[in-house]
């Protein structure tokens, strides 16, 4: 589509194609802890949308990582959207992210340890923004230890 506008209003709106189909199972495969697609995908679930700037300057390959969860199995969305001021040429870009629906399936399954405290911190974090630090820091040990980190 050459309106990466156009088409970002119709995915954030929650247009969905119907299908009279059931919903196939997704069962992908976890990345190997420590790599950049393992780091991308704790990213993605957490809910966040991942372009290129955004998923950081020290590394220039986002799209190999998400085509790399691709093979894994992981259904992941893409469109393109306009390329922030000031960075690149100005064309547009690729963002990424996971449909929230999965992303919810997949913190109720038994994900490994590093996804899962990635995570429960950034849940406990958007949740517990004022909380003094040595508060935070018990809270974060005891969730890590839940974890099995």
């Amino acid at each position: 589509m050459k309106n990466p506008e156009r088409r970002r209003q119709a995915t954030e709106s929650g247009f969905k194609q119907m299908s009279f189909l059931p919903e196939p199972d997704v069962n992908p495969k976890w990345p190997s802890p420590g790599t950049q697609a393992a780091r991308a995908l704790t990213r993605l679930l957490s809910g966040e949308r991942l372009t290129q700037p955004s998923y950081g300057l020290y590394c220039w390959r986002l799209a190999a990582y998400i085509k790399e969860l691709g093979y894994l199995g992981w259904p992941i969305e893409s469109a393109d959207v306009p390329c922030p001021p000031g960075v690149g040429t100005g064309r547009a870009i690729r963002e990424y992210w996971l449909d929230a629906g999965l992303i919810e399936k997949i913190a109720r399954q038994d994900a490994p340890s590093f996804v899962r405290y990635e995570w429960l911190k950034r849940q406990w974090d958007a949740l517990h923004q004022v909380a003094a630090s040595s508060e935070r820091d018990a809270a974060m040990s005891q969730i890590a230890k839940q974890c099995g980190v």
